[in-house]
């Protein structure tokens, strides 16, 4: 094929206006068909000859090559009754070869990534003639003869596109009529390496008199190369000159921006365009993979229906996919809460949990969310399950409609367009399944979900339309394009070229070896550069962009060898500075573009100057604000002074337990958050691999309470194989099925020891005169519907108010000398109560458990003079009971420290004070080192330092 070749793409299209001319001089109807590399390509040439040709367009009509073939040849008598083969009919029936003689891929053949691979390999084989003598590796034989029989079994129904275009070839030359029909042929811009197929059909057109032309661009003639810090700031630089050029008179449609690599260029061209209000045509930023509604069906089409991992449902429901059509559901943050933290009919007594008439209330609404959320459960399992068992794809595809528009159907009526077209295309692909029955074996779980997918991932979707706005693409797309400016973007070794694979069951040295004429990875590399010089040639004017760093991996880049290779002056290269140096300086990225009136904004914001702002953005406003007194430690709303609602967070009509002035005193935001916005902090039990400290702490309690119980009340034997016996039933098996078993096994063995070691210290207790009186004694108002065996306790304070407390003490023992001890388990360590002591009884204001459980115990005693003991035991150490005798000195730091937190509550006093804890706690969640950096500073202050409880310990 002879080809004329032109410096620029504008001469090229010069040349081809010349041909048609030429070709309508006597006939201004003569049909004209131009070959192009892309249909972009084949709306811009009618366009340029209907601007620039005298002799006007009738009759000129512009064809990609596979286009062209495909018209010559789907109405002929060979293609007759058959249709173009899809990728997914041809994956079907691959895995249908695999499955009657795997050959070399047995262990493999199940495996979805087996027949994916095969596939790929099947398409690049189409239209080669392979010579069969030559001497193969083991794998390769069998790869084409597996490629045989499927496409083999499809023949009757399908024709691939090499097969269009060897077909085409042949009608031409069988047919003289054909090539009449197709009048004076141009091929302008071809790419070379189409395969033989299409080097066939071409050589035909040749023969036939094709005129071929093609531009060869130059980096010499780039006009401005530009780096940038990232991919990001390069693709913020490429809008602002785009953007300059729109203003200097450029018309959109003149304009195009091309890229070496669709990651990340695709996704963060398409945002920035949007974001500066750019019309343009080309990939969307969000493709159907990327949408909620595929991601959240091939999600749950991964589930096994029998064991159902609610982990992963909770994520895609999170990603607001679901919606169950045929009932309500709570949403997906409270579906997590319910999993996390199940509400149960009978709850345990617990000393900090209040249940008056509004969290009766409270947990009602969650035990019918809980049941709301079992039922979709189920429902979801079940319709998974119907999907797995379809023994037909029509079936499954059927199945997969009626699970779409049952649990991933639309929320209302007015849904967002986008999301309603995602799921449509969704349906689409699932209807098309149907196509694979007598093509690929009966469906499984992992077929289906891969034929799904696969069909997902070749939706490429675009927006806009070709000719109105910008043009943005892959490089390939720039090729054969009538514009203006060309812009290149991603132009950075390793991006341009970006690293080429072999196939690794058709490698290149048997592509060699077998004469397939396919091009090996270096050619592949070869023919990406042709591509980037006929992009160069495609524009009036060339700009070059390429990143210094890599925005993903980390590591910097280095101008592509295709620019640095041609041109001559690197130190002509523009470092453009970043986009965060544009906003503190106010300079614009490129030359001569003002920033925008949000970047002066921003500007502000970071130089301190609100009073330069707009009046008007309160939220911005108070998002300075936030910061300011964050940083400087100012004690102001939002760090915690609430006194302008002073008198709204503490009621003394209503009990409280000992533990909430604890968490005031630990961190008064956290007491802020639990107590008063009654918002959670869960540790996500469910992903343990043993078990947590709470709910050790709670077993151990449980076979504790149970032993106390029957020694007390049932008359039963006291031993410790009594005891042991209640704790081997109660650790019987592990509650979460996550839970390793060797972990468990040991955890179990240490609980039993713990049971042990109480034992051991009851029944020296017992010799000294102590028995047990009372195991669970709880105190509280009765109208708060728990089980309180006794009325709350109340306590005056130095003002002259009285509040209650509530709670529940583990036991209460009695000496044969008539005192009274209040014992109150821990299973974790001594650290965080070894402040305490008989001088000291509440640690400096922070505990407060001992002392209000000791003022419950005098409490029932009939004489006052009976000495009251209150002792944490440490059940899980072989460490000293901490405690102290509950006498008036006892009390009176008890009135004392609890009068101080009273007082704050009522006054509305919640600043953040770090808490040092492994578990998960409202500082952790909020950043530890800014919250210490703030406390630092706001503890100072003279509203809080006053406040001698919240001092630090150190």
């Amino acid at each position: 094929m002879t080809t004329q070749h032109f410096a620029s793409a504008q001469a090229a299209l010069a040349e081809l206006k010349r041909l048609v001319q030429e070709a309508k001089a006597g006939d201004p109807f003569a049909p004209v068909t131009v070959l192009v590399p892309s249909r972009a390509s084949a709306l811009d040439i009618p366009r340029y000859l209907a601007r620039k040709s005298g002799s006007g367009v009738v009759g000129v009509r512009a064809f990609t090559l596979i286009d062209l073939a495909i018209d010559l040849f789907a109405p002929s008598p060979e293609a007759s009754g058959r249709g173009l083969l899809d990728p997914m009919i041809r994956q079907g029936a691959l895995t249908a070869s695999l499955a009657r003689n795997p050959g070399v891929f047995k262990e493999v053949a199940d495996q979805p990534g087996t027949a994916a691979a095969l596939t790929r390999t099947s398409s690049a084989l189409d239209g080669v003639n392979v010579d069969a003598s030559a001497s193969l590796p083991e794998l390769v034989p069998d790869v084409l003869r597996l490629n045989d029989a499927a496409m083999t079994a499809l023949k009757s129904a399908y024709f691939t596109e090499a097969e269009a275009l060897s077909g085409a070839a042949k009608l031409l030359l069988s047919q003289p009529g054909a090539l009449d029909q197709l009048g004076t042929i141009i091929g302008f811009m071809l790419p070379e390496g189409q395969g033989p197929s299409a080097e066939h059909l071409l050589d035909t057109l040749s023969a036939a008199g094709m005129q071929s032309l093609a531009a060869d661009g130059s980096v010499r003639g780039v006009d401005s190369i530009y780096s940038a810090s990232d991919s990001d700031d390069e693709c913020r630089a490429i809008v602002r000159s785009v953007a300059e050029l729109l203003g200097s008179g450029v018309a959109g449609h003149r304009i195009g921006v091309f890229y070496s690599a669709s990651d990340p260029y695709r996704s963060l061209l398409a945002r920035r365009l949007d974001e500066a209000g750019i019309e343009f045509s080309g990939p969307s930023a969000q493709q159907l993979r990327d949408s909620p509604q595929a991601r959240g069906l091939l999600r749950l089409l991964q589930l096994d229906p029998k064991a159902l991992d609610v982990r992963a449902v909770l994520n895609t429901m999170a990603e607001g996919s679901v919606h169950w059509s045929n009932n309500d559901l709570p949403s997906a943050a409270a579906c997590e809460r319910l999993y996390l933290n199940p509400p149960r009919d009978e709850e345990a007594p617990e000393s900090d949990v209040v249940l008056d008439e509004e969290s009766q209330e409270r947990k009602a609404r969650r035990l019918a969310e809980l049941a709301q959320f079992v039922s979709f459960r189920n429902a979801l399992s079940g319709g998974l399950a119907r999907v797995a068992k379809a023994s037909s794809w029509a079936g499954a595809a059927a199945e997969l409609r009626d699970f779409v528009q049952e649990f991933l159907g639309p929320r209302s009526a007015s849904e967002h367009p986008r999301v309603s077209a995602a799921r449509a295309e969704v349906l689409e692909i699932a209807d098309s399944l149907s196509l694979l029955d007598g093509v690929a074996p009966a469906p499984s779980g992992g077929a289906l979900r891969t034929a799904l997918e696969q069909g997902i991932n070749r939706r490429s979707g675009r927006r806009g339309k070709i000719g109105v706005g910008i043009s943005v693409g892959t490089i390939a797309d720039g090729v054969g394009r009538d514009l203006d400016v060309v812009i290149l973007a991603g132009m950075a070794e390793g991006l341009a070229p970006s690293k080429v694979r072999e196939d690794p069951l058709l490698p290149d040295q048997i592509k060699v070896e077998l004469g397939t004429g396919l091009p090996t990875a270096e050619q592949r590399i070869a023919l990406t550069h042709q591509q980037f010089l006929a992009a160069l040639a495609s524009g009036s004017r060339t700009l070059v962009f390429f990143p210094r760093g890599n925005l993903r991996g980390g590591g910097s880049y280095e101008m592509s060898r295709w620019i640095s290779a041609g041109f001559e002056d690197p130190k002509s290269v523009v470092e453009l500075r970043s986009y965060e140096h544009g906003i503190r300086t106010g300079a614009g990225t490129t030359n001569g573009l003002a920033p925008t009136a949000q970047e002066w904004r921003l500007r502000s914001c970071l130089s301190g100057k609100r009073n330069e702002l707009a009046s008007d953005d309160s939220v911005l406003h108070r998002a300075l604000e936030i910061r300011h007194d964050r940083h400087h430690g100012a004690f102001s709303r939002f760090n915690g002074d609430l006194s302008r609602f002073a008198g709204s967070f503490f009621n003394p009509a209503k009990a409280i337990s000992p533990t909430s002035l604890e968490d005031w005193a630990t961190n008064p935001f956290s007491y802020f958050m639990k107590r008063v916005l009654k918002v959670s902090v869960f540790e996500d039990i469910q992903l343990e691999l043993q078990i947590s400290p709470i709910q050790r702490g709670e077993l151990i309690h449980k076979a504790l309470e149970t032993f106390v119980l029957g020694a007390t009340e049932g008359g039963q034997a006291s031993t410790e194989q009594d005891l042991t016996s209640i704790g081997e039933i109660l650790f019987q098996k592990p509650e979460n099925s996550a839970w390793l078993g060797h972990l468990w096994d040991r955890d179990r063995s240490r609980m039993l020891a713990d049971l042990r070691r109480v034992f051991a210290a009851d029944q020296r207790d017992a010799a000294k005169g102590w028995t047990y009186q009372q195991p669970e004694a709880g105190f509280g108002p009765a109208e708060y519907g728990k089980q309180y065996q006794h009325e709350s306790v109340n306590l005056a304070l130095l003002d002259g108010q009285e509040i209650q407390f509530l709670g529940f003490v583990d036991r209460i023992d009695r000496h044969e000398s008539g005192a009274v001890r209040v014992v109150d388990y821990k299973t974790g360590g001594t650290s965080r109560f070894k402040g305490m002591s008989q001088a000291d009884p509440t640690a400096g204001g922070k505990k407060f458990q001992l002392p209000v459980y000791g003022l419950f115990a005098r409490s029932l005693q009939a004489d006052t003079a009976v000495p009251v003991q209150a002792q944490y035991w440490f059940v899980s150490q072989d460490a000293d009971p901490i405690g102290y005798a509950v006498d008036d000195a006892v009390l009176h730091q008890l009135r004392t420290d609890a009068s101080v937190i009273v007082s704050a509550l009522h006054r509305g006093i919640f600043p953040h004070k770090p808490e040092e804890s492994s578990f998960s706690n409202f500082t952790n969640l909020a950043g530890t080192a800014g919250a210490k950096h703030t406390w630092q500073r706001l503890s100072k202050t003279s509203e809080l330092v006053s406040l001698a409880i919240l001092k630090d310990d150190k």
